[in-house]
C-alpha cells in the first residue's frame, strides 16, 4: 500500500510524470492492480465504516456532485468524449473510495514517514541547483531551461536532473536571478504545498527537529506567500489545544520569522535600489511579482461570476480555460448546484478537521490525527490561490488517511463498549 502511494506521488505533486510520462503511470497503475489482486487472493476484509453524521453528509454531498458534473460533461461534451472525461476525471475518486476500504492505521504512518523522508531529500537535491545558481554558471542553467520550455529533446543538465528543476520562477522583476526553489512540482506554491504536511509530521509526530528546519528551509526557498500563511494560521489554530505541545508551535512561529526576516534580508542585500528601512524590504518580500498575480485573481472571480449568469449549469470537465483559483475551477465546470454539492462535502471535511486540529472534536484524538487534520486544512486553503483541493491522487490520500484514522478511532470506542 505504502508504494502505491508513493508512485502517485510521482504523477503529484513531486511531477515526475514530466520527465518519465509513461513510466511513472505505468508503475502506478501495475502497482494497484496488483495489490487488488493480493487483497483479493488474501481476502483481507475491508475496513468497517461506522462513521458520524457528518461522515454520511460529506458522501451525500460528494455522490452528488460527481453525478452532476459528469451529467454537465456528458450533455456539453457528447456521450464519447463525456464518458471519457468522465471516467478519467472519477478515478481518483475510486482510489480514494479504495483507500477508505483497505488503508490501515500501520499503513498511514509508514506511509507519511516515507513521503516526508522523501521530500526531505528533494530539499536537499533542490539545494544544489540553487548554489549553483549563485555560485556556479547561472547561463547554463538559463539555457538549458529554455531548451526544456522548447520542447526540443536535449540532454539535461545533471544537477538540474536530480534536483527536479525543469525552470526557474523569479521572486521579483527588480531582482534578477533571485530564484524561487520549486523540485519537481510544477511551481513553487505547488511545492510549498507539497512539503507542509512533511513539516507538520516531524514536527508534531516525530518530533524531528533538525528534519523540520530542513523542510523549514525548503518552504522558505519556495518564497510561497500562501504557506507563509498557512504555516501561521496553524500555529494560530494550534494554540487553541491544549494537548499540543507548545514547542511545537513555537518552531512554526520561529518558522514565520525566518521565513519573514531571511527574505526581507536578502532583498535589501540584493535589490537594485536601495531599501529606506527593514519595513520596506518587508513589503517588497511580501509583494513581490504578486500584484499581478493578485489582479488576476480578483479579474477571475468577476469573470466567473459573469460566466454563471450565461451557464448556470456549468460546461463541463475541460470545457473552458481553467482559471487560477481552485473553486472557481469547480463553479465552472459544474454550475451553481454542483458547486454548491462541492462546498458541502469539503465544508463538512474542513469542519472535521478544525475541531481535531483546534482541539474540539467529541473524541480523544492522537497526534497523527491532529497532523492529518492539519494537513488537510492545508489543502482547503491553498484550493483558494491555486489548485483545487481534489486535483490529484495526492489530496485523496491526505483525506482518506484523516476518515480511517477517524473510523478506527470510533470502531475502538465501539469494540470497548
Amino acid at each position: 500500500m505504502t508504494s502505491l502511494l508513493i508512485f502517485s506521488c510521482g504523477l503529484y505533486p513531486w511531477e515526475i510524470s514530466w520527465i518519465f510520462p509513461t513510466v511513472v503511470r505505468a508503475l502506478f497503475t501495475v502497482c494497484w492492480i496488483l495489490i487488488i489482486v493480493w487483497l483479493v487472493l488474501r481476502r483481507v476484509p475491508p475496513n468497517i465504516i461506522k462513521s458520524e453524521r457528518w461522515v454520511k453528509w460529506f458522501f451525500v454531498g460528494l455522490v452528488a456532485y460527481l453525478a452532476t458534473v459528469c451529467a454537465v460533461t456528458l450533455y456539453s461534451a457528447g456521450f464519447e468524449n463525456g464518458v471519457s472525461w468522465s471516467a478519467r476525471f472519477c478515478i481518483k475518486f475510486i482510489f480514494f473510495a479504495f483507500l477508505l476500504l483497505y488503508l490501515r492505521k500501520e499503513s498511514i504512518a509508514l506511509s507519511f514517514d516515507v513521503y516526508s523522508n522523501l521530500a526531505v531529500l528533494l530539499v536537499l537535491l533542490s539545494f544544489i541547483t540553487l548554489v549553483w545558481i549563485y555560485f556556479g554558471s547561472t547561463n547554463d542553467v538559463l539555457s538549458t531551461y529554455e531548451n526544456v520550455l522548447q520542447g526540443e529533446n536535449i540532454s539535461r543538465w545533471l544537477p538540474v536532473t536530480i534536483s527536479g528543476f525543469d525552470g526557474f520562477a523569479w521572486v521579483s522583476n527588480k531582482i534578477t536571478n533571485l530564484a524561487r526553489m520549486q523540485s519537481y512540482s510544477y511551481e513553487p506554491g505547488g511545492f510549498a504545498l507539497a512539503i507542509l504536511p512533511s513539516l507538520y509530521w516531524f514536527v508534531f509526530v516525530r518530533e524531528n527537529y533538525v528534519k523540520a528546519v530542513v523542510i523549514m528551509f525548503g518552504v522558505a526557498a519556495s518564497w510561497s506567500l500562501g504557506a507563509l500563511l498557512a504555516i501561521g494560521l496553524a500555529a494560530c489554530i494550534l494554540s487553541l489545544n491544549r494537548s499540543v505541545k507548545k514547542s511545537g508551535i513555537l518552531f512554526l512561529v520561529a518558522g514565520v520569522v525566518f521565513f519573514v526576516a531571511s527574505h526581507a534580508l536578502i532583498i535589501r542585500l540584493m535589490s537594485d535600489k536601495s531599501m529606506e528601512s527593514a519595513t520596506s524590504s518587508v513589503f517588497e518580500m511580501l509583494a513581490g511579482n504578486r500584484s499581478l498575480s493578485a489582479d488576476q485573481r480578483k479579474n477571475e472571480v468577476g469573470e466567473t461570476l459573469s460566466w454563471l449568469q450565461s451557464h448556470p449549469l456549468g460546461v463541463g470537465i475541460h470545457g473552458y480555460g481553467a482559471p487560477s483559483v481552485g473553486y472557481l475551477q469547480v463553479v465552472m465546470e459544474s454550475g451553481i448546484l454542483g458547486g454548491l454539492f462541492y462546498i458541502l462535502f469539503f465544508g463538512l471535511l474542513g469542519l472535521a478537521a478544525l475541531k481535531v486540529v483546534s482541539g474540539n472534536a467529541a473524541a480523544k484524538t492522537s497526534t497523527v490525527h491532529v497532523v492529518l487534520g492539519l494537513s488537510i486544512l492545508t489543502c482547503l486553503f491553498f484550493g483558494l490561490q491555486r489548485d483545487r483541493p481534489d486535483a490529484s491522487f495526492w489530496f485523496m490520500w491526505i483525506y482518506a488517511s484523516f476518515l480511517v484514522h477517524s473510523l478506527v478511532i470510533n470502531k475502538e470506542e465501539a469494540n470497548g463498549a
